[in-house]
């Protein structure tokens, strides 16, 4: 017969483990859910999430191939591909940075910005509709909690409002 010492350790472990929410899991099944979501719209465009997280950027900035690395949580040289082929379709144009001869700004073209802001629409849209199931309060609450988290680490002001809305 266990003592009430026992008991009392079996409990408080079965409470922890019933009150555990694993995050990890979790986002990562969100991110599958808007990953298959989205899919199709990004291949309208032709474009994969990585180059529209870039246009987002600059929508509202003009950031260095570095600092875009830097947000992106990547390489420069893997931004730098991507820059190449969207400038190849004439999205967006490398600039010498006035204050830093050695650094380029990425800017978008008129071309860029309207793809980009087109994209955040049709992304917008399939966003609510994959997560449907929550009320607009809530999903507004849900969207300004992941972008406050996103942007931990780094200058919020940096990190436009329509690149959090649009979930880079």
């Amino acid at each position: 017969m266990p003592n009430n010492k026992d008991t009392q350790t079996t409990k408080t472990t079965q409470n922890s483990s019933e009150d555990f929410i694993h995050l990890g899991f979790i986002c990562k099944q969100i991110s599958l859910l808007l990953y298959d979501a989205l899919e199709p719209i990004y291949a309208k465009y032709e474009l994969d999430f990585r180059q529209a997280g870039i246009l987002f950027m600059g929508l509202n900035a003009n950031l260095s191939q570095t600092h875009i690395a830097k947000l992106a949580r990547t390489d420069k040289n893997t931004i730098g591909v991507m820059i190449d082929s969207l400038q190849e379709r004439g999205l967006l144009e490398r600039k010498q940075n006035p204050k830093n001869r050695k650094e380029n700004l990425i800017l978008l073209t008129k071309k860029g910005q309207n793809l980009a802001l087109k994209l955040q629409k049709d992304i917008a849209k399939a966003q609510k509709e994959a997560l449907g199931i929550l009320p607009q309060v809530r999903y507004s609450e849900l969207c300004d909690e992941l972008a406050y988290i996103s942007t931990l680490g780094q200058n919020p002001r940096k990190i436009s409002k329509n690149m959090r809305k649009s979930g880079v």
